[in-house]
């Protein structure tokens, strides 16, 4: 991958060790050396209804708080 940021859709609702699975995955892109995360923002975040603010599915809850912390790095 070239990209700084990837973002793949992967939610899969009633599955286990998906943020494990996915670091596993995913390690095999990144360059020795390279400090990285993987932060699972589906599971702990999922919406499980429409309402009239957000759409069913993986929320992201969380996310504004954390790039705003990596900002101030």
């Amino acid at each position: 991958m070239k990209a700084g940021t990837y973002v793949r859709t992967n939610y899969a609702p009633g599955k286990g060790a998906g943020a494990s699975v996915a670091a596993c995955f995913l390690v095999k892109f990144v360059d020795p050396g390279t400090r990285w995360i993987h932060l699972d923002m589906a599971g702990p975040s999922v919406i499980r209804s429409d309402t009239e603010e957000v759409r069913e599915g993986a929320g992201g809850a969380g996310i504004i708080t954390i790039v705003k912390f990596l900002e101030r790095q």
